[in-house]
């Protein structure tokens, strides 16, 4: 978890202490991503563009579980931001015990998606791995995933945004 605490300044660069043992340059990071985007999306650099609304903080269990649409049961969403226009949102998506997600397929989006395990764990079957608690992925446009299968069931909180042209 990064605190406000751990930032500091070396060599007029702003580093994020994201651990005790590790440093991360903020200006690096910046142009990894810029780069990332001209090398995936062709057309230069890119910004962040959504119209969530403004939210102080709130209980999120008023918030309701509902069921996910698509094929799969078992398969639940809390959505806690939402930009009606794009799509984008913030939620928490939880899969039952024994939620497989195979009639889905491979899961390719035209967003970035940020994935944090909340609880339980879940397996890539395409990889053949398992992910749990405490895990985070960080998915580009067109990044493949999934299926997914989970035995003791998982809970995730998740972050969608779409980069626009600069």
């Amino acid at each position: 978890m990064i605190r406000p605490s751990s930032r500091e300044i070396v060599g007029g660069v702003k580093f994020l202490n994201a651990s005790a043992e590790r440093f991360v340059p903020v200006r690096k990071v910046i142009a990894k991503f810029e780069i990332w985007g001209d090398m995936l999306l062709g057309q230069g650099p890119r910004r962040l563009s959504v119209s969530k609304p403004d939210l102080e903080f709130f209980p999120v269990v008023s918030v309701k579980w509902t069921p996910v649409a698509g094929n799969v049961s078992g398969l639940y969403e809390r959505v806690l931001a939402l930009d009606a226009q794009t799509g984008v949102a913030t939620r928490m998506l939880r899969f039952d015990p024994d939620t497989d997600t195979s009639a889905n397929g491979i899961v390719i989006h035209d967003f970035w998606e940020e994935v944090y395990i909340l609880e339980g764990s879940i397996s890539d079957i395409s990889l053949g791995k398992k992910f749990t608690a405490g895990m985070y992925a960080c998915r580009p446009p067109g990044m493949k995933h999934g299926p997914w299968k989970t035995e003791e069931g998982c809970t995730t909180f998740e972050v969608r945004y779409i980069l626009k042209r600069a």
